[in-house]
C-alpha cells in the first residue's frame, strides 16, 4: 500500500516517466466524483505530472492505497482540454487520441493538500495547468 506524500510522488511518477525528468507533480484526484462517490472504492487517487519530453504521467491508487494504473499521454496527442474551479478545486478534462480511440482523462486537484508533506502543491498545480494551457493552445484545443 503506498503512503501518500512528496517522497512517494516523486518515486512513482519517475518509474512510469522512464527517465525522463519530470515537472510539477501534484497530488490529485482522478476519475468522476471523488468527493461523493456512491463507493469510497471508486475513488482514486494519486499523482500527475508532466516530463520533460511533453507526457502526461499519472500514477492512480485506491482509497486503499492500492496502485490501480499508471499510464503516460503524449500532449500533443490532446483533442481537448476544459478547466474549472469551485473554491480552491480546479478540475481537468482532457480528451486524447491514443492510437486512434480516444482517452479520457479527468483531475481534480487542490491548492492546499492538508495533513501531507505537499508543500509544493499550490506552485506545482500553477505551473502544471500553465503547461497543459500552453500545449492547448498550441494545438487550438482549449
Amino acid at each position: 500500500m503506498a503512503s501518500f506524500n512528496q517522497k512517494n510522488m516523486m518515486l512513482y511518477l519517475m518509474a512510469v516517466a522512464n527517465g525522463t525528468q519530470v515537472w510539477n507533480p501534484i497530488y490529485c484526484g482522478f476519475g468522476g466524483q471523488v468527493l461523493l462517490s456512491s463507493s469510497a472504492l471508486n475513488n482514486m487517487f494519486g499523482y500527475a505530472g508532466v516530463t520533460s519530453d511533453g507526457r502526461l504521467v499519472y500514477a492512480k491508487f485506491n482509497i486503499l492505497g492500492m496502485q490501480v494504473e499508471n499510464g503516460t499521454l503524449w500532449l500533443e496527442n490532446m483533442i481537448s482540454i476544459k478547466f474549472s474551479k469551485l473554491m480552491r478545486l480546479h478540475t481537468i478534462k482532457m480528451i486524447f487520441d491514443q492510437d486512434g480511440r480516444k482517452v479520457k482523462l479527468k483531475i481534480a486537484a487542490n491548492e492546499k493538500v492538508y495533513g501531507k508533506d505537499f508543500y509544493m502543491q499550490e506552485q506545482n498545480l500553477k505551473m502544471f495547468m500553465d503547461t497543459l494551457k500552453k500545449y492547448g493552445d498550441m494545438n487550438g484545443r482549449i
